[in-house]
């Protein structure tokens, strides 16, 4: 066999890496659904078969993600009988995951021609550890970057082509982006650049007229805004647009919105992205600017460092930033390290290949900690058995966001104390309490059930009427900002029982 010939066919580099993406994320596929979004989602495909109609899930709805894994989970469903989406969910993730990472080998051979700096483009995707750890368990991110590497890649073909038809799959592919992750639209901006690829002779700018015409845009707008419009389109027509446009407010969703160009979470963003890609990584992408500036490609090294640019400082930026939410940003720079690694390959194919495989190594390491853990043990999930186990079947449990574990994994019914500080709203649930209690039904509570409590009223209240017994405590974790740490913590379980009972 000839091995030089087979690592150089671009089938078998595209059948590795999709191999290789799935392997790593069953390998390391994490032990529950660990995330309140993830829940959220699976909750509301499951609440599409109960209903018989179209569901959305929290904040903007994500009608992308919950018809998508419906189709998985009505397959799963009839031919196994399950009630829970959670399998389908997992599998539409590692494959969407897998297919960005292709999708990402087949545009950077689009645009560089070569097959060493595509597939090393596509691996340092594949390990980035935010990427990866995000990907081990369900949620948005690999469906919304599957929709939105597949339009690029589509416009990319349609450019070459001069393809009406291209034109139209990409403009609804990126449509299903956006009925995933709305804010994924700022990729359509660098595809469009490198789309055009306009070129400048003495200093005028020359557009080709058969690209940049009115028919072509109105035609990619169109096919754009058309899945869009359809998949939203019951909410408005239930809900109203008014609430629509409440839900997706990036003020609301980002808890403050865009805090402006450079802002306290520059720097943050910024060490979250150096964190995955490690100081190697970012010198060679450094080195990748340089290698276009002196083959004279400043046109596509422009587009690249204006695709980084324009998701950074307004992903980057926002008065929330979680790791995950700068997953856009790493496609130009994976594109820029695997042109930094070509610039030493040309010199010294060897010494390429290892820095590559110890930059690979050492973004692997860092997410190695995170994803086996999960892996061994999901700390919502466990904790939510171990309410299962010390509580009867028909008990209720005051919890907040583990209680939506609770209810899935523990078959428990969840209750939440008022958080609005109202003495009557509170008088009004120590009441519920006491009705669950004469009624036969045993109340409990997890420690985290009496947060947000405004100066601690309903604890003051829960005190005066019940007897706080502490059953036992188990390990769970925190899931917000957990894309590159381990936030494991014990959580506590309560028994209430009435006073002098």
């Amino acid at each position: 066999m000839n091995y030089k010939k087979l690592l150089n066919d671009p089938k078998f580099i595209i059948i590795a890496l999709l191999l290789f993406s799935i392997l790593i994320r069953l390998i390391f596929k994490n032990g529950g659904l660990f995330h309140f979004d993830s829940y959220a989602d699976a909750r509301t495909v499951e609440q599409i078969l109960e209903t018989g109609k179209m569901q959305y899930s929290y904040a903007y709805g994500s009608p992308t993600t919950m018809l998508l894994v419906f189709i998985f989970f009505i397959l799963d469903h009839l031919l196994r009988g399950v009630n829970h989406a959670e399998a389908a969910y997992f599998l539409v993730t590692f494959l969407t995951a897998a297919l960005s990472v292709v999708l990402l080998y087949l545009i950077t051979k689009k645009i560089t021609k070569n097959n060493f700096i595509s597939a090393a483009a596509a691996l340092l995707l594949s390990l980035n550890p935010i990427f990866l750890a995000v990907t081990t368990y369900p949620k948005t991110h690999a469906i919304s970057l599957f929709f939105a590497l597949l339009g690029g890649y589509l416009l990319l073909i349609s450019s070459e082509k001069y393809s009406l038809k291209y034109l139209i799959l990409s403009g609804l592919s990126f449509g299903l982006m956006i009925g995933t992750r709305p804010l994924d639209v700022l990729f359509v901006l660098p595809f469009a650049l490198l789309y055009f690829s306009p070129k400048i002779k003495n200093k005028a700018l020359i557009l080709d007229k058969k690209k940049f015409n009115l028919k072509n845009i109105i035609t990619f707008c169109v096919s754009t805004a058309i899945i869009p419009i359809l998949l939203f389109l019951p909410w408005w027509l239930e809900q109203g647009f008014s609430d629509f446009l409440s839900k997706i407010n990036p003020e609301v969703e980002t808890r403050g919105g865009w805090l402006g160009l450079f802002s306290e979470n520059t720097m943050p963003s910024f060490l979250s992205i150096k964190d995955s890609f490690t100081w190697i990584g970012i010198a060679l992408a450094g080195l990748g600017s340089i290698y276009l500036y002196l083959k004279k490609k400043k046109y596509l090294l422009f587009v690249l460092l204006f695709w980084f640019a324009i998701n950074f400082f307004l992903i980057g930026n926002l008065a929330r930033v979680h790791a995950r939410f700068l997953i856009p940003t790493f496609i130009p720079i994976a594109i820029l390290i695997a042109l930094g690694l070509r610039m030493i390959h040309v010199k010294n194919k060897m010494a390429a290949v290892v820095i590559l495989l110890i930059l690979l190594g050492g973004m692997f390491s860092i997410a190695y900690p995170i994803i086996n853990y999960r892996h061994n043990y999901s700390g919502t999930k466990e904790f939510a058995l171990f309410v299962q186990e010390n509580t009867p079947a028909n008990s209720v449990v005051m919890s907040n966001d583990l209680g939506f574990f609770i209810e899935y994994y523990g078959n428990r019914t969840k209750i939440a104390h008022p958080r609005n500080g109202n003495d009557e709203d509170i008088a009004a649930f120590i009441q519920e309490l006491k009705d669950y209690l004469d009624s036969g039904t045993e109340v409990y509570s997890t420690e985290e059930g009496f947060g947000i409590d405004p100066e601690q009223k309903v604890l003051a209240a829960i005190q005066e009427n019940f007897d706080v017994e502490f059953i036992g405590e188990k390990e769970s974790e925190w899931y917000g900002g957990s894309s590159m740490e381990l936030k494991p913590y014990n959580e506590k379980l309560f028994k209430l029982v009435l006073k002098n009972q």
